[in-house]
Parts: C-alpha cells; sequence; structure tokens
C-alpha cells in the first residue's frame, strides 16, 4: 500500500540477513516485540531480520531404564528447563536423546554450560543422536550442545539445557516435604508413564530405598 525502499544488507556469522530501508507504507510487516509496529507518516525507517532455518530437533529428552523399560524426561529448548529428578548414579550418568525431523550429521557433543563431561555420543548420520553425560553434579543447570549439526540444507549449534537436582519428583525447583509424601505415595507401585519420577534409583518400582534417597536430599533446590 505503499513504496518500500531498501539502503543495505548485512549477514551475520550464523547466516541471518539483516535489510535496512524506509517504507511508505502503513501495511509494512511487523512482529510482535518491534521497536514501533505502527507506520508514523510519510516514511519510516526499518530493519528487518531474516533469519535463516535452522536444524531444529522434534524433541529431546533425558532417558533413563527403569527396570529394563526406559522413561523420558522432557527438555524444552526455549524457558524453563525440564527437571531431572532422578539418580545418576555412582559416576552420575545421564543420558540427553534427540529427536530430528530428519538425518544430521554433527561435529561434536559437549556441555558448553555447568559441570558434568560427555562420555560418548552415538547417532551421526541418523535423526536420533544420543549423548551419554558422565560426572553431572546436582543442582545445577547445564547445557549440552551438538556443534555443526547439518540436516543437508542448513548448519548450526544445537544447545539443550537441563536442570538436574535429584529427588525434586514434583519438578519444582526444590526437594522438600512434598516430594517424600509423593515418593510414599507410590511405594509398592512399578514405575509407569505417570509415577516413574518417584522412581528416582530406577530399580522398576517405588519403594523405601527410594523415599530415603529423596529424603537424603530434602532442603536442596536449584540456583
Amino acid at each position: 500500500s505503499g513504496p518500500d525502499a531498501g539502503s543495505g544488507i548485512a549477514i551475520d556469522s550464523t547466516g541471518n540477513a539483516y535489510l535496512t530501508g524506509e517504507t511508505g507504507s502503513p501495511a509494512y510487516p511487523t512482529t510482535a516485540g518491534a521497536f514501533d509496529t505502527t507506520h508514523n507518516g510519510g516514511y519510516d525507517v526499518f530493519v528487518t531480520k531474516i533469519e535463516t532455518p535452522t536444524p531444529t530437533p522434534t524433541q529431546v529428552v533425558s532417558r533413563k531404564i527403569h527396570g529394563g523399560a526406559p522413561f523420558d524426561i522432557n527438555l524444552p529448548l526455549t524457558g524453563n528447563p525440564g527437571i531431572e529428578c532422578r539418580s545418576g548414579g555412582a559416576t552420575n550418568d545421564y543420558q540427553i536423546v534427540f529427536s530430528f525431523p530428519a538425518a544430521v550429521t554433527f561435529s561434536l557433543a559437549s556441555v558448553t554450560a555447568g559441570t558434568g563431561a560427555v562420555s560418548s555420543s552415538s547417532g551421526n548420520g541418523t535423526a536420533t543422536v544420543t549423548v551419554n553425560l558422565t560426572s553431572v553434579t546436582n543442582a545445577q543447570s547445564i547445557t549440552v550442545t551438538l556443534a555443526n549439526v547439518n540436516d543437508g540444507t542448513t548448519t548450526a549449534n544445537v544447545s539443550v539445557p537441563m536442570a538436574v537436582l535429584v529427588g525434586d519428583t514434583n519438578g519444582n525447583g526444590a526437594v522438600s516435604a512434598s516430594d517424600i509424601a509423593q515418593t510414599k505415595a507410590q511405594s509398592g507401585q512399578a514405575a509407569t508413564a505417570t509415577n516413574f519420577r518417584t522412581d528416582v534409583n530406577m530399580s522398576g518400582s517405588i519403594s523405601a530405598s527410594d523415599i530415603g534417597l529423596v529424603k537424603s536430599n530434602a532442603g536442596t533446590a536449584l540456583p
């Protein structure tokens, strides 16, 4: 509904394009959170960012085996991190599984924030990438990054945060009497999709040892 004129373009290190210019159009497209979403009469200056599509997982989870059956805790890529409440065992081991819509390659898997290390990874060239972690300390948030993920079209790093708080069965960021009560209420039950968070020792059933482990962590909380 009005003339537009570009005056410059720049590309950043990740391939995103930034276009500057001026517009006389009241209908120039804007997005939520833009500095100014209305036309102010005459010509307005604009800066438009055009993002390069990046390989994005359809899901990322923290996976543990409970008495032979896998149960997953979802790990969102953005917003509050998913809280892993289960024990890492004697060497504080965890497993993160990235699921992509198509096969991808990557150059490296690493812990880029927090305390822990990658012991191994697998799935390069497939749609499912598994990263095994060790020496992950409790009561912290870590970030695991796949470097140079390529889906055949674009290449980018893919990172996921995970909070670790053993015994936080209700996932509120602190271990308290409510977690103990929740675990006690499931005592004697087999681990299922609805109660597996209370099987903190991953034995396949909830028992006194799970209650004891939650009690031993009471009072701990995420930073």
